[in-house]
């Protein structure tokens, strides 16, 4: 039983991409502790006035959250249709890639909607219709991971046609837009931009870090990002004593 799990082509996959199966189980980890709790989504979600005013976790938080099972299991899907990548150019540049991915699909949707803010306001002083459209696009709130998912899929068609960019994720890009309520143009959209820059290896020009490193780096921003949430929610708990039958709710991280 043992050899015939062991040579099943789905086991062989996983153990050559722990980092792509690792990314699945934290995503389906976090939708399942949010719907147990019935966490809103928008106590998670990126939002640029809340990011703006001290809760950085969100960066995070937002990546790695969904809205319901659909959503979850179409970016699941995703995901492990991007393994090859992991295959091919081995887990520290799967790691690396995702890492990029999170971090600065996130930090340009700020500036565009920062930039867009300024530019907004600066045409529209006199017009309070105007103003009150802007705040309430500054109010909106995005989840999941599948601006992390285009920016994967441009990078894994580069390792398959050599090509920087191609059609096809421009076309997902437009189908999610008419398939999926609500989806994220843009977050979508600047996950296309990472991919392509990634790519282009201009952060391997620009960010010349080795592999220890970035393991060292990316461990301090996940512990800045954990301060920054204690210190943003003073009530948040990890470990929920139930005092009916002294049994732990663990992770109640959004209460």
């Amino acid at each position: 039983m043992n050899k015939v799990l062991l040579n099943n082509e789905i086991f062989i996959e996983i153990k050559q991409c722990p980092i792509t199966s690792i990314i699945l189980i934290i995503n389906i980890l976090i939708w399942l502790n949010h719907f147990a709790y019935g966490t809103s989504t928008e106590k998670v979600s990126f939002n640029f006035k809340e990011i703006i005013g001290g809760q950085y976790w969100r960066v995070i938080s937002s990546t790695f959250s969904h809205s319901n099972i659909i959503h979850l299991i179409l970016n699941c899907i995703s995901i492990w249709n991007t393994n090859k990548i992991e295959i091919i150019k081995g887990s520290y540049y799967y790691f690396k890639c995702n890492i990029i991915l999170i971090i600065f699909t996130n930090l340009l949707l700020l500036l565009e909607i920062y930039i867009s803010k300024i530019i907004n306001l600066k045409n529209n002083n006199n017009n309070n219709n105007k103003i009150k459209m802007i705040e309430s696009y500054l109010d909106n709130h995005y989840i999941g991971y599948s601006c992390v998912c285009f920016g994967l899929l441009v990078i894994y068609i580069k390792l398959i046609t050599n090509s920087i960019i191609s059609y096809y994720p421009f076309l997902c890009l437009i189908y999610s837009c008419f398939m999926i309520k609500n989806a994220s143009i843009i977050g979508h959209l600047n996950g296309i931009i990472i991919g392509a820059l990634i790519n282009i290896d201009l952060f391997e020009k620009y960010l010349p870090i080795n592999k220890n490193s970035f393991y060292v780096i990316t461990l301090i921003f996940l512990i800045c990002f954990i301060i920054n949430l204690y210190k943003t929610l003073p009530n948040l708990t990890i470990f929920k004593l139930n005092n009916n039958n002294g049994n732990i709710n663990f992770l109640k991280c959004f209460p």
